[in-house]
C-alpha cells in the first residue's frame, strides 16, 4: 500500500488547486503526518468530523475524540426562511450542544468498541444526556487512552 505514495503525491502534483484537498485524507492514512496534522487542526477549528477520525485511527485522532467531548457550546445552522412578506431572509437556528452531539456519533460510528458506558439511542438521539456523565466519557478515555485501540470496522 505504501508503495502508492508517490503515485497519490505526483497525481496531487498535477491536479487543479480545489481538487487537492481529496489527496490529502489518502496519504494522512498512509502516514503522512503533515496532512494528518492538517486535517486535524482543521476540526479543532471548525467541527469534528467522526467519519475522518475513524479513517485515520491514530493516537492524534484520539486526542481529537477527548477534545471534542470536551468542546462547550450550543451548534447553530443558518436555514433559509421565507418571512411574511414574501422575503427571503437566513435564520441562524440553535442546535443541541457539541459535546452530546460528538458523544452520539462516537457510539453510534462504534469507535471504541470496549467503551464501558452505555446510553439509551433515545437519549443520544434528543440530547438528553447530562453533562456529568459526558465528562465521566472523557475521564474514562484520558485514564485509558494508552489501551484504547480504535476499531477498524466503524459504521
Amino acid at each position: 500500500m505504501y508503495e502508492a505514495i508517490p503515485y497519490i503525491e505526483k497525481a496531487m502534483a498535477n491536479d487543479s488547486p480545489e481538487m487537492k484537498k481529496y489527496y490529502k485524507l489518502p496519504l494522512a492514512r498512509l502516514g503522512n503526518q503533515k496532512y494528518e496534522a492538517e486535517l486535524l487542526d482543521g476540526m479543532y477549528k471548525n467541527n469534528f468530523d467522526y467519519n475522518i477520525i475513524g479513517f485515520l485511527r491514530t493516537a492524534k485522532t484520539l486526542e481529537a475524540i477527548i477534545e471534542s467531548l470536551k468542546k462547550s457550546g450550543q451548534a447553530t445552522i443558518k436555514i433559509p426562511m421565507q418571512t411574511r412578506e414574501g422575503r427571503w431572509v437566513e435564520a441562524e437556528v440553535e442546535q443541541d450542544s457539541y459535546n452530546c452531539i460528538y458523544l452520539g456519533q462516537l457510539i453510534y460510528k462504534n469507535l471504541i468498541p470496549e467503551l464501558p458506558f452505555k446510553f439509551d439511542g433515545l437519549s443520544l438521539a434528543m440530547c438528553e444526556i447530562p453533562e456529568a456523565e459526558i465528562n465521566k466519557v472523557v475521564e474514562w478515555l484520558e485514564q485509558n487512552r494508552e489501551s484504547i485501540v480504535l476499531n477498524r470496522d466503524y459504521h
